[in-house]
C-alpha cells in the first residue's frame, strides 16, 4: 500500500471517529456502502441535504455531503454521508459513503437503490 492511501485512510479514520465523537450523544451508527459514491447519489437521483470542504496546506481537499432519499422511495435506509478526497489538482483520489443507523433498527440487508 502506497504512502499517499496510507495517508488518505488514515484521513478517513480520524474523520469518522471525530465524526462518532461529536454524535456520541445522538446514539447513531454509521453503516459502510461499498462501492457507492457521491456521484452514484447524483446519478441515482437522491437529494443532496447539506455538504462541507475541508482544505490542507498543501491543497489536497476532503467534501463531506449529506444525502437523503426521495420521498417516494424513503425506506429504512434514508440518509447517507459520503466523504471525498482530493489531490491538489481536484483530481478524485478516494471516497466512501456511509448510512446512518436508526437505534434498535437492524442494519440494512442490501445496498440503497
Amino acid at each position: 500500500m502506497g504512502a499517499a492511501m496510507r495517508g488518505i485512510l488514515t484521513v478517513v479514520l480520524l474523520l469518522a471517529a471525530g465524526a462518532a465523537r461529536a454524535q456520541g450523544g445522538a446514539g447513531l451508527d454509521w453503516w459502510p456502502l461499498p462501492g457507492l459514491n457521491s456521484a452514484k447519489m447524483l446519478e441515482d437521483k437522491w437529494d443532496l441535504v447539506s455538504s462541507s470542504g475541508h482544505s490542507w496546506p498543501d491543497g489536497r481537499q476532503a467534501i463531506v455531503t449529506f444525502w437523503r432519499k426521495p420521498a417516494e422511495g424513503a425506506q429504512r435506509l434514508d440518509i447517507v454521508r459520503c466523504i471525498d478526497f482530493f489531490d491538489a489538482d481536484f483530481g478524485a483520489l478516494a471516497g466512501i459513503c456511509q448510512a446512518v443507523l436508526v437505534p434498535g433498527q437492524p442494519a440494512p440487508e442490501r445496498q440503497p437503490e
